[in-house]
C-alpha cells in the first residue's frame, strides 16, 4: 500500500504530546441577578474616535501625482502625512462647504 503501510511503523509513544501542567486560574465572581436596564448615556455620546473603513473609489491620474506630491514635501520637512488623512480631512471640507 505504500504510504501507509509506512505511517503504521511510526511508533506512537514518540508522536504523543507531553500533557502541560495547568496553572491555577482565579474564577471571577459573578452576581446571580442579572440586570435588565440599559445604560443610556453611552447611546447619547459620540465616540471619542471616528472609526476609519478601507474603501475603493477611483481618483484621477492627476489627482494622484499631486497627492503623492505632498507626502513628499511632507516627508522632506520630517513629518509623517498618510495619503488617506488628507484625503479624510479634503472631506470633512467639502462636506462643511455643502452644510
Amino acid at each position: 500500500m505504500g504510504i501507509y503501510d509506512s505511517l503504521q511503523t511510526i511508533d506512537q509513544s514518540s508522536t504523543k504530546a507531553k500533557p502541560e501542567k495547568i496553572k491555577d486560574v482565579k474564577k471571577t465572581e459573578r452576581k446571580s441577578v442579572r440586570k435588565t436596564e440599559r445604560k443610556t448615556e453611552r447611546f447619547l455620546t459620540s465616540p471619542a474616535k471616528r472609526p476609519a473603513r478601507r474603501q475603493s473609489f477611483e481618483i484621477y491620474d492627476d489627482q494622484m501625482i499631486k497627492l503623492k506630491q505632498l507626502k513628499r514635501e511632507a516627508e522632506d520637512e520630517g513629518k509623517i502625512l498618510p495619503v488617506s488623512v488628507v484625503v479624510r480631512e479634503a472631506l470633512d471640507e467639502y462636506f462643511k462647504k455643502l452644510g
